[in-house]
């Protein structure tokens, strides 16, 4: 098998299929980058100014609080564990704490605070919480533990200003959290103030440019696919009838070199020009060579003509010596 054989056999790929994978694969990147930037762009935009709005709550917050209050309610409260949450709570302080919570609560209904203590390592003790003047109760019980998985921002809150870097979402929302020491008149740590802050309008935000970005690609992609298409039919048109008219004109027929024409002027137009070129180069030489074969056939035949004449004469000239050759030896025998 030739080496031009085996190359036909190769893996034959269009000129429109190589444009249509080139640009869907370059559109789908650039769209892909471009939506992870905005949608990323946004996110951060929305959370910067929610955490604004969180940290302004938590800081109005840990600024009202006794922290000698505090204290002295975390190291010996009044309360009856046996009653059910908050009946047993008969401590005026802590209540003094959960109102002042609750009212910064009414003036930013996102914000959900409480307070909580690191009795040990890795452990969360909640203390106060605005959530048992709300309807229904919400938030954590006096005195109710938590151990948070490492690393966490919950722990953080209690050595300085810490948020969370991501939306939780559960069965009562979306949320990002806040943490911030709270401060005795000492300027000692003595507990820390969290703020779980509502972020549904983050997840919505988040969805509404996931739903926005699905349609707007298909769009886009079906306008696009279609101009790649067009635009590939265009170019490989002129191409594909070179193609066509090339296998035909190696086969003799070169009149059909004029059926290939270009409407505009581009790259495909000189190759074109280049083509025509070639062909009526090719058909000269073609019948110079003609000629010159018909013209060396004449004189092969010429040649042959005199060779065989040559040959006849030759022939009748030995015949006529082998008959008088005959007639020598007939005439000796009689004598």
């Amino acid at each position: 098998m030739s080496e031009g054989q085996e190359t036909k056999k190769g893996l034959f790929l269009s000129i429109r299929w190589k444009m249509l994978i080139l640009f869907t694969l370059l559109f789908t990147i650039v769209f892909a980058a471009a939506f992870y930037w905005f949608y990323t762009f946004s996110t951060q935009l929305a959370l910067d100014n929610l955490y604004l709005n969180l940290l302004a709550a938590a800081r109005t917050a840990a600024a009202g609080i006794d922290a000698d209050l505090h204290q002295a309610l975390y190291e010996n409260p009044y309360y009856d564990e046996s009653l059910e949450w908050p009946k047993g709570m008969h401590d005026e302080r802590y209540w003094e704490i959960a109102e002042w919570l609750f009212l910064v609560h009414q003036s930013n209904p996102r914000a959900l605070l409480y307070t909580y203590v690191s009795p040990e390592p890795g452990k969360v003790e909640f203390i106060t919480s605005m959530g048992p003047l709300m309807d229904p109760i919400i938030g954590a019980d006096y005195a109710a533990e938590y151990w948070p998985q490492p690393p966490s921002v919950i722990l953080d809150g209690l050595e300085k200003e810490t948020l969370s870097t991501n939306v939780v979402v559960d069965e009562w929302g979306a949320w990002v959290s806040g943490f911030i020491p709270i401060k005795d008149s000492n300027g000692e740590i003595i507990a820390a103030l969290g703020v779980d802050y509502e972020a549904d309008d983050i997840v919505e935000l988040q969805n509404q440019i996931k739903f926005a970005a699905i349609p707007a690609f298909i769009i886009t992609f079906v306008v696009l696919l279609v101009s790649v298409v067009m635009i590939s039919n265009r170019i490989a048109a002129p191409i594909r009838s070179l193609s066509s008219v090339a296998e035909r004109i190696g086969e003799g027929q070169y009149d059909l070199a004029k059926e290939v024409k270009a409407r505009t002027r581009d790259e495909v137009s000189t190759l074109t020009d280049v083509f025509n070129l070639m062909v009526e180069k090719v058909r000269a030489r073609e019948e110079k060579l003609k000629k010159q074969v018909a013209a060396l056939q004449i004189i092969i035949d010429r040649t042959k003509q005199k060779e065989q004449v040559r040959a006849i004469t030759d022939t009748d000239f030995f015949q006529e010596l082998q008959e008088k050759a005959n007639e020598m030896r007939e005439r000796h025998k009689k004598k």
